[in-house]
């Protein structure tokens, strides 16, 4: 098993799990707000397909967090009117 290309493909998922959080966040402000990863599945809209298993846990929880910190980071540096 090539270890560098399960390592990518972990990347790619918990990537592409903070963008799709990101797009959920303005149809769903209560995403701002939560602590666990398991809240993201009560989301309409939320939906990763990542292959048989999925992504973990850990995947799912760091995007949350992650998605969450870049969004208010986004919002803060918009100019104001």
């Amino acid at each position: 098993m090539n270890t560098n290309s399960s390592e990518q493909q972990y990347q790619k998922t918990t990537e592409t799990l903070v963008e799709t959080i990101k797009k959920l966040i303005p149809g769903n402000p209560q995403i701002l707000a939560m602590n666990s990863a398991w809240d993201l599945f009560k989301v309409p809209g939320f939906k990763i397909d990542d292959g048989p298993n999925g992504p973990s846990y850990a995947q799912a929880a760091w995007a949350l967090s992650k998605a969450q910190h870049d969004w208010r980071l986004e919002v803060a540096n918009e100019p104001q009117p």
